[in-house]
């Protein structure tokens, strides 16, 4: 059963391999700040994604006319702009912020409702298939299963529809 108190790496999920940096907080509000139905709560997955690797694949592969780190290696504003708004759109992501003592990444968070009686295992597969946690995984990756690259074409597109 999970309780409000419960937390969860995605070691103790089974996810390790999907993304290390997911951490699970078992929550009895939802979104809202509303409180769930009784025997209901949210697993709220915080996920977060460090800029070195894309940064580095920009300034190598990217479009030279349309970098989307700047020169002091931060995310430049429009740039930060069309990845909130992806995270948010295509993720259903929420409170997606950067890390701010070093704004090398950036984190974001996903609520799942399940019932308290849900085990970590049904936990496990919840978030695998029922959130986009997965897509995010692999299109953070460039090339993984023909998907397309969050800091590539989904970026440029993006970017595009936000200048109209």
């Amino acid at each position: 059963m999970l309780t409000p108190e419960d937390f969860f790496d995605a070691s103790d999920l089974g996810l390790s391999d999907l993304n290390p940096r997911i951490q699970v907080n078992i929550s009895e509000y939802t979104n809202d700040g509303d409180t769930h139905p009784e025997g209901t709560v949210s697993a709220v997955i915080d996920v977060s994604e460090d800029f070195a690797f894309h940064r580095n694949l920009d300034r190598e592969l990217g479009d030279k006319g349309k970098q989307l780190f700047a020169e002091d290696d931060e995310i430049t504003d429009e740039a930060e702009k069309a990845l909130e708004a992806i995270i948010s759109e295509r993720y259903n992501g929420v409170d997606f912020t950067l890390q701010e003592e070093t704004a090398e990444g950036f984190t974001f968070s996903i609520v799942l409702d399940v019932p308290a009686t849900t085990t970590v295992e049904e936990l496990s597969a919840k978030i695998w298939e029922e959130t986009a946690v997965v897509k995010f995984h692999n299109e953070v990756d460039p090339g993984t299963f023909r998907s397309p690259y969050l800091f590539g074409s989904l970026m440029y597109e993006k970017l595009e529809e936000l200048r109209k």
